[in-house]
């Protein structure tokens, strides 16, 4: 008996990506069937790019026009019926800023053995985000996704859309570099669908970190905080919701925010963050370095007041050190080693202990080759 070959399509949604649409498309058509795109309305040169790839390629490129209804989730879920029809097994999704990496196994036999487990609601993708921090310099975040969808699949919300799966998620091969947090443009879009939803549901604190979080990589840190401040108070004290990943995440960013405002008041609310939180964060590099860089500048915003915090900075980096780079969760590449030797070092120069600096130095230089 001849087995099935699972048949697995791209699904997009796209509008005025000139910029990188072709970049997209010539790093993921190579490990996909066919590919299903939606343009939503572009006034550049998306559509002629698309037709011009497509027209080079031996594989089937569906391009649609699909007329905006606001929802990312009615566009979304247009390409998944079109995938279907044109026999998808899995579907693959992907933004037009996310360059997808070759996959590092044979494609058709993981879908094949994922095909096979009924226990498989849905897979991640990798994703490694560049973004820019207020001072300039550039870090790389790496998150899950649920991206690998089988047919059947649907999403919900307007922004920031989510698909509702069935069964466990897995890891799954397909990986993707993404840069589309350093066009503003976007930003700005998505925050303008972000607080029209909270008009609806203004104590979601899902869509309230999000706003937090676009309202950040802005550099509007002021409304930030209060979107922040807004979200902390629907989880606050919740054990069940301070354990999910965008929640930690939201934490994070908050306490990230705090230090770039560096107000008195907003460095006495994140040393409250810091002692209210830290139980639930024993695996979280990520919070640990935020937690280093904040002890680091609280000893410095007063060092009378705070000097006996001093200690909480080594035993911080520390920490991320012990914790590691955590493969398989949403992070930002350092905070588990180079980053937090490099702190390390600034700390133990600090405090005179210019040998325990010098094998920082060293360690930092080791880990950011590895």
């Amino acid at each position: 008996m001849k087995t099935h070959k699972p048949k697995l399509i791209l699904a997009m949604i796209v509008k005025n990506e000139a910029r990188c649409i072709e970049k997209c498309l010539g790093a993921a058509l190579p490990f996909v069937d066919e590919a299903v795109i939606a343009d939503t309305g572009s006034a550049d040169d998306t559509v002629e790019i698309i037709t011009r790839v497509a027209s080079g390629q031996t594989k089937p490129v569906h391009l649609y026009h699909f007329e905006w209804t606001g929802s990312f989730s009615d566009a979304r879920n247009f390409t998944l019926e079109q995938s279907e029809r044109h026999d998808a097994d899995w579907i693959l999704v992907l933004d037009a800023d996310e360059y997808l990496r070759k996959p590092d196994c044979a494609l058709a036999d993981f879908l094949q053995k994922l095909s096979e487990d009924k226990h498989v609601g849905a897979g991640y993708l990798t994703i490694y985000s560049d973004y820019q921090n207020a001072d300039g310099s550039i870090d790389t975040e790496t998150s899950l996704i649920t991206r690998l969808l089988p047919r059947g699949t649907r999403y919900s919300g307007s922004i920031h859309e989510q698909p509702k799966t069935n069964g466990k998620n897995i890891l799954t091969p397909f990986a993707a570099d993404h840069d589309g947090y350093l066009d503003q443009t976007k930003g700005e879009r998505n925050l303008k669908y972000l607080i029209k939803e909270l008009e609806k549901t203004p104590n979601d604190a899902y869509l309230l970190f999000q706003t937090g979080a676009s309202l950040r990589s802005l550099q509007r840190q002021a409304e930030a905080a209060d979107y922040f401040e807004k979200f902390y108070e629907q989880i606050k004290g919740d054990e069940e919701a301070l354990r999910h990943v965008f929640v930690q995440d939201g934490i994070v960013r908050y306490l990230y925010t705090m230090m770039d405002l560096n107000t008195k008041s907003s460095m006495e609310k994140a040393l409250s963050i810091v002692t209210e939180t830290e139980k639930y964060f024993k695996n979280n590099s990520d919070y640990y370095f935020a937690r280093g860089l904040f002890f680091m500048k609280l000893v410095l915003f007063d060092t009378a007041r705070y000097i006996g915090y001093l200690p909480e900075i080594e035993k911080s980096f520390l920490t991320c050190l012990q914790i590691g780079e955590r493969a398989g969760v949403s992070s930002v590449r350092g905070t588990g080693s180079f980053k937090a030797y490099h702190n390390l070092s600034l700390y133990y120069r600090l405090t005179g202990d210019e040998k325990r600096a010098a094998e920082c130095d060293e360690a930092e230089k080791r880990a950011m080759q590895e």
